[in-house]
Formats: C-alpha cells, sequence, structure tokens
C-alpha cells in the first residue's frame, strides 16, 4: 500500500525558520522591564529626542547613560523604534505598537487567570480590587464617618464578589455603593458621591441633532456640559427644600445648568464705565468694545446689555453686527447681545436690517426709537427701550456695570388650582413659600459672587472695583399671573386690581425685585401640571410670562402700564405686528414682526417677504 505523503517546500520551511528566530529575538529584547518601559512611554507621549526619552525613562543623567544607549540601540536594531533623523527624535514603529498592544493583551489576561478581582480604571489601568479605596472615597468625598463608611464598604465587597466577574470598572463599584447608600437611608451621601454624566444614547441624538440645527459641534458640546451642570445642580450643596420645590414644579430655577455659575443679564454703560481701570479702550476702538462683548458672552448667561457705542457702530459700518454675531458662542443657549444706540443715522438701521435678513436668528438686538426706521422696515426685531433689557427687566442708567440674576419663578397657577379657587387660601399658600423663595435668592447671590470672586468669572471681576454684591440685583419672577387670576375666579373688571394687590404682597413680605418677565420655565411648570393632575390648566402648552400684544389692544396696554408701576422688577412685552408699531409710554417692549417659517430650510422669515431670505423658496403665507 503505497503512502502519500506532504511535504512543504523547502523555503517556505526557510520562511518558518526565519519567523521563529525573529519573534524569539524581539521577545528576548522586550524580556528587559527597562526596554518595554521606554516602549510605552514613547507610544503615550510620541516623539521624543534622546535627552527627553532618557529623563522620561528615569535613567540617571551621567552614571546610567551608557544603560540607557545600550536598551535604546536593541530597541532600534529590531525595529521597534525607528528615528527621524531630521527631527532627531525616536517613534515606536508599526512594529513596536503592534508588539507593545499584544503585550498588554497578555498581562490583562494574566491577572484575570489569576482568580483574583481586578478592576479596570479609568485611566486604562488594571488594578487589584481594594475595597480600603471605597472607605477613602466615602470619608474624602462624601465627607462620610470612618465607622458608617466602613460597613457601607463591608456590604459593597461581599456583593461584588456574589457577581463572579472577570473584572470590575470604577463605574460598576460605584453603582453598587450608590445602590447601598440609597438602601440604608444615606442619601444626603448618594447626593455627593453619585456620578454626573449622560447615557451613551442621548449623546448619540445630542450630536445628530446638531448637525440638523446648523450650529454643529459646539451645540453638541455644550448641550452635553449643560447636561451635567444641571445635574450638578440638583446634587449641590443647597438646601434640598429648594431642589426639591424645583423637581416637584413648585418653582422653577431659570437655567439651571447655569444657575449657580453665571448672571443671566449683565448691564454695561458705556459712558460710565470710562472711568473703570480695567475698562480702558473700551470707549476708544471697536477692538476694545469687541473685546468686552467676547468676554461677557463667556460670563453670562442670557444677555448682555450695552448702552452707548454709537461711535464705534458708526466707524465699522456695515460689519458691525455680523462681526459680533460671529463673535457669540454658537450653540442655541447662548446669550444674546442687546446693544442701545438712541442717536443713530438711518444707515445704521438698514445695517441692522441687512444683518437681520442674513442670518437664521438674530443674536445681536438693536435698541432705538422708532423714528429712525426706514420706511419697509423687513428686520423681525428692534427693541425700544426705557431703561429695560431685552428681557424686560429694569436697569438703573446711573451705574456702569450692573449684574442681573432670576433666582426662581413662582409657579402661580398650580398655587391657584391647589387652593380650590380660593383667593385667600391662594395668598396664604403663596406666603408659605416665604422662607424658602428668600433663601433661593441668598443662595443664588453667594454662589455667584463666589465665583466672581474665586476667579471663575475673570472679565467680570476684572470690571468690579467694590464687592460684588454691590453691583448685583436678584430677582424673584412671576409665572402664569394671568392664569392664575383665572383659576381663583377673579372678575374681569377686578383682574388688574387684584394682579396689582397681590405683586404689592409678594414685593412687602419677600423681596421688592418682583419680575414679570421671559425665562425658560413657562413650558416646563405647565408640563408639569398637565402631569400631576391629569388636564391642562391653562389652555396653552405654556404659561405666561410678559405680555404679547397681537396689534393695539387698548385693553391690555392699560394693564401693562398699571403693572409696570410695581414690578420694581421690571416686565416684558413683545409686540407681535402686521404693519403698524405700538408705542406704549413708559414701557420697553420688543419689536417683533409676524413670522413666516421656511417649510424648506426652517429660517424665520418676515411676513412681508414673498420668498424665503436664505433658500429662496415660496413662502406660504396662511
Amino acid at each position: 500500500m503505497r503512502r502519500y505523503v506532504n511535504y512543504l517546500p523547502l523555503s517556505i520551511y526557510f520562511d518558518l525558520s526565519v519567523q521563529t528566530k525573529r519573534l524569539k529575538v524581539i521577545f528576548s529584547v522586550l524580556a528587559a522591564p527597562s526596554r518595554l518601559e521606554i516602549l510605552k512611554i514613547l507610544s503615550a507621549k510620541g516623539g521624543m529626542t534622546y535627552t527627553e526619552l532618557k529623563e522620561a525613562a528615569g535613567f540617571m543623567p551621567k552614571r546610567e547613560s551608557g544603560k540607557f544607549a545600550y536598551h535604546l540601540k536593541k530597541l532600534v536594531q529590531q525595529n521597534l523604534i525607528i528615528q527621524n533623523r531630521q527631527e532627531r527624535k525616536y517613534t515606536p514603529s508599526p512594529l513596536g505598537r503592534l508588539v507593545l498592544t499584544l503585550s498588554k493583551q497578555i498581562e490583562e489576561q494574566t491577572v484575570l487567570s489569576s482568580g483574583r478581582l481586578f478592576v479596570r480604571e479609568t485611566s486604562q489601568r488594571m488594578e487589584e480590587f481594594d475595597p480600603s479605596k471605597i472607605v477613602q472615597s466615602l470619608v474624602k468625598e462624601a465627607n462620610m464617618p470612618l465607622e458608617t463608611a466602613q460597613n457601607v464598604a463591608t456590604e459593597a465587597e461581599s456583593r461584588i464578589y456574589k457577581f463572579q466577574l472577570n473584572y470590575l470598572t470604577s463605574p460598576l463599584i460605584r453603582e453598587v455603593v450608590n445602590s447601598i447608600l440609597l438602601e440604608q437611608g444615606l442619601e444626603q451621601y448618594w447626593r455627593r458621591l453619585s456620578r454626573l454624566g449622560m447615557p451613551v444614547y442621548d449623546l448619540e441624538v445630542l450630536l445628530e441633532e446638531s448637525s440638523k440645527s446648523g450650529y454643529g459641534l459646539e451645540e453638541a458640546v455644550y448641550g452635553s456640559a449643560n447636561r451635567i451642570f444641571s445635574d450638578y445642580l440638583m446634587r449641590s450643596p443647597i438646601p434640598s427644600e429648594i431642589v426639591d420645590s424645583h423637581l416637584n414644579g413648585d418653582i422653577h430655577l431659570p437655567r439651571p445648568e447655569t444657575w449657580m455659575l453665571k448672571p443671566d443679564i449683565v448691564i454695561v454703560n458705556i459712558d460710565r464705565l470710562r472711568d473703570f481701570p480695567a475698562a480702558n479702550g473700551i470707549t476708544d476702538d471697536s477692538g476694545g468694545l469687541l473685546k468686552l462683548i467676547y468676554e461677557l458672552s463667556r460670563e453670562v448667561s442670557c444677555e448682555i446689555y450695552i448702552k452707548g457705542g454709537e461711535k464705534i457702530m458708526e466707524a465699522m459700518g456695515g460689519t458691525f453686527f455680523k462681526v459680533v454675531h460671529e463673535l457669540l458662542p454658537n450653540h442655541r443657549r447662548a446669550p444674546v447681545v442687546t446693544i442701545e444706540a438712541t442717536n443713530v443715522r438711518q444707515e445704521i438701521v438698514s445695517d441692522y436690517e441687512k444683518y437681520n435678513l442674513s442670518v437664521r436668528k438674530p443674536r445681536v438686538i438693536l435698541s432705538t426709537n422708532y423714528s429712525s426706521l426706514p420706511s419697509g422696515w423687513n428686520a423681525n426685531y428692534l427693541i425700544h427701550m426705557d431703561k429695560k433689557t431685552l428681557m424686560g427687566s429694569n436697569w438703573n442708567g446711573d451705574m456702569g456695570l450692573e449684574i442681573q440674576m432670576i433666582a426662581s419663578s413662582i409657579n402661580l397657577p398650580r398655587l391657584a388650582y391647589e387652593s380650590q379657587g380660593e383667593e385667600s387660601y391662594f395668598r396664604i399658600k403663596s406666603l408659605l413659600l416665604k422662607d424658602m423663595l428668600k433663601d433661593t435668592m441668598a443662595q443664588k447671590t453667594k454662589f455667584i459672587v463666589s465665583m466672581i470672586n474665586e476667579g471663575q468669572l475673570p472679565y467680570l471681576r476684572s470690571l468690579i472695583m467694590r464687592h460684588p454684591s454691590e453691583y448685583i440685583t436678584t430677582l424673584l419672577n412671576l409665572t402664569g399671573l394671568k392664569e392664575s387670576m383665572i383659576i381663583i375666579n377673579v372678575d374681569k373688571e377686578n383682574v388688574v386690581k387684584e394682579e396689582l394687590d397681590f405683586i404689592s404682597m409678594i414685593a412687602d413680605k419677600i423681596s421688592p425685585y418682583v419680575s414679570l418677565i421671559k425665562d425658560d420655565g413657562d413650558r416646563r411648570l405647565a408640563m408639569l401640571d398637565q402631569e400631576r393632575h391629569g388636564k391642562k390648566i391653562s389652555s396653552t402648552e405654556i404659561y405666561s410670562q410678559g405680555f404679547i400684544i397681537e396689534n393695539k389692544n387698548e385693553e391690555m396696554l392699560g394693564e401693562i402700564r398699571e403693572l409696570n408701576k410695581v414690578l420694581k422688577g421690571g416686565i416684558s412685552v413683545t409686540e407681535n405686528l402686521n404693519e403698524d408699531y405700538i408705542q406704549v409710554d413708559g414701557i420697553t417692549h420688543l419689536a417683533k414682526r409676524k413670522e413666516i417659517v421656511c417649510s424648506v430650510c426652517g429660517w424665520a422669515n418676515p411676513v412681508t417677504l414673498e420668498r424665503c431670505k436664505h433658500c429662496n423658496a415660496p413662502l406660504r403665507k396662511m
């Protein structure tokens, strides 16, 4: 019987022999810990000179120079490290990176197969599980008593070993510890120890939405940061009563992502700011004013209001508004800049109109008098001021710098609904919030003063000459005043009187700076009440904050005039107009033409246009 044997060509045997020898040499080279460490350093830090690499690897400058040269030569000979002779720097070769990756996998598998528990650290290291580190974390991060921390760590260790996992991660250990804290009623420590962040899916959705919004990646970056800081506010050391009231919807903490970090509004009166040491140059040239706007746009959450600057605007001509627009952060929650320039040439107003029509949403608002308007005005936004900001808050014309903050908004429809229509009970429930609301205002003031003093808001700090509290006004906002009057069945003839009496009571008992201005709580509070009571308290999806005038409504104008006399914090009035502008004596109001949103690209267009200002698509008019 003939037997057949498969023979490999002699050349293949030769290749296998060479490869085997090559592997043996490579592993022998890496057997020295110093050489493996050199390869790891280069992989982590990139190109390094001979001297830099020797110092990073820990070799003594003189005594161990020969030793280092020997190890480096071995790595270069085996093509694990290559040298760029022009830059005189060493970098790991592709083969060196591959060998390093394999060595890491071998190390990891070795520790996993040892039968002990290991932790994959966020710093991309593997360390053996040590329960004492749980104790250290609880004491250091949560300020927990040592004995309590030891008991929690013992319970966590017991549960972790029952999982029978190959390895642990830091987030997993933290989750186990946090569940124990909640089970044992130690919520005050859980609030300090729980991790801030967002699910992977939510981040992916945010990235997708940012690409469609027109803002791009910056929107996703700011959006994810906002989520983290909003979560941080809910777990910060402010009294739990305030946090619970916000989450329940009794009150609203405006812009929770920046509530404890930034002021809402900063007013700069350029003429009054002339004597501030850090303000040199602001009134002299465009560079100084643009720097002020750029810096403040990173330290203010809602609005930067600037009085003056007419000369600089005229000097820059038609580029001023677009340049300021481009200076602002490119995300949905960026602050707007309102420029008050009462006496300006009509060319400036025309330049503003051109800017307004060239962007999706204006972030620079011009404040001027109506007499400056050119004929056939097409822009959507213009504001006529009487010492009020775009948001409607009052400001003091005698100060060079003012800092304003909305501490909280009171959910008045909730109070009215739970008062079962009884006006006296509605007032009592409002006053029961007195201590908490005062505490809310004090807390926000404390946080912002601290941020300024500690240099977290460096530009604001450079403008301040006295204690920050001397520049700060903290507002208490009212949400849903009109809805609350309806719920408690106030007669139509007595609505204004009841509103005035209620505002006067809040101003007298809680804070003089009561406002009726727009913040971001109108929709949230309405939604929470709908979920809580199973039906809409309001006829709309949002609660009223300030007033929206549709053309000329004399009855509403009279109500606005009366309320403006008692609202020391301010009142916002928006005009939604077709043709004629309405002037309300002594009231600041935003004049916003009725818009048509393009069905193709989503841009908001003035009602007077026939085609979209962005994509030129025909506009469908209702």
